[in-house]
């Protein structure tokens, strides 16, 4: 089984998180499983449940092995870009067992239109450093261990510290 829980609405620069759930509803233990989370280009994500891998421009968590009944959270926050009235960006999750792929995506529409940029009004931005804008890949930080309780966060250059 696979969840995926966050917001529906966002507006233009709102981070939020998403939590992917994945539980093992078999009697037997699946091994290995392997969660994929991607999103849409007006959604880039920040912070990142420890253990993931960067593949593919994809949030990658590989599970040794889920036991029966055993379930495991990740957590990712993604920040809203420039998301346009009336369209929608997609937080996309694939868990991947025993070649039976589950899929689940969960798509935020544009709250409200950013105001328009007048003549000789600065226009908004977001703070990133020269490293990151060399980068070909978006990078994001790892932040909580699913497995434990006890949670670690790293943030981006440039972003601010927030907890989960």
């Amino acid at each position: 089984m696979v969840q995926l829980h966050g917001p529906t609405e966002m507006v233009h620069f709102q981070t939020a998180d998403f939590t992917i759930t994945i539980e093992n509803k078999d009697k037997e233990e699946i091994a290995p499983v392997r969660v994929v989370s991607t999103f849409d280009a007006d959604l880039k994500p920040t912070h990142a449940s420890a253990g993931f891998t960067l593949e593919n421009a994809g949030l990658n968590w590989k599970i040794e092995t889920l036991k029966p009944g055993q379930s495991l959270q990740f957590q990712v926050r993604a920040q809203a870009q420039r998301i346009r009235a009336g369209l929608h960006a997609c937080c996309h999750v694939t868990v991947a067992a025993d070649d039976q792929p589950r899929k689940q995506s969960l798509c935020v529409a544009a709250k409200s239109v950013a105001p328009p940029i007048l003549p000789g009004q600065p226009q908004p931005t977001l703070k990133q450093s020269s490293a990151e804008a060399k980068a070909v890949q978006p990078a994001v930080r790892q932040h909580a261990v699913p497995q434990s309780k006890s949670k670690r966060q790293e943030v981006l250059p440039g972003s601010k510290s927030a907890g989960f």
